[in-house]
């Protein structure tokens, strides 16, 4: 496996994801506070706040695990599974 290859692939995935979070994130927040600005009640404001930080976590999790699994793939060894005579 070619690791340049590999990196140029995660880069562009990396920058997929961020135009992807930058293009949904402003209308899940004017959704998110359009439905906490009507109502006081705590049960929705708490609802509300972890909408959001589901959100972001989703995003920030797609963004993590390929960096962590190139950076895995990148140190892992291949074990040698040939008989040396």
């Amino acid at each position: 496996m070619d690791i340049v290859r590999n990196g140029i692939i995660m880069i562009i995935y990396l920058c997929i994801i961020f135009i992807i979070y930058m293009v949904l994130s402003t209308p899940f927040d004017t959704v998110m506070s359009g439905l906490d600005s009507g109502a006081n009640m705590s049960q929705v404001t708490s609802g509300v706040t972890t909408g959001k930080f589901v959100f972001n976590m989703m995003f920030a999790g797609l963004a993590i695990a390929p960096v962590l699994w190139f950076i895995a793939w990148s140190f892992w060894r291949e074990p040698d599974w040939r008989e040396r005579l």
